[in-house]
């Protein structure tokens, strides 16, 4: 929640997100095979290259 607040804060967004708004869009992300979630509760990306692309954009 903290992240997610600090990276629309960096954005100069107004959006607030709940817990709820959050878990729909990880939600959203797993029905995509974007990320995945382990069995302990874990997340992460399905594609390393994918991650690398993400971490190239934010420069």
């Amino acid at each position: 929640m903290l992240a997610v607040s600090k990276a629309l804060e960096a954005l100069n967004s107004d959006v607030v997100p709940g817990m709820q708004t959050i878990q729909a869009a990880i939600d959203s992300l797993r029905e995509k095979e974007l990320f995945w979630k382990s069995s302990r509760g874990a997340y992460a990306l399905e594609d390393k290259a994918f991650g690398e692309w993400l971490r190239q954009r934010r420069r």
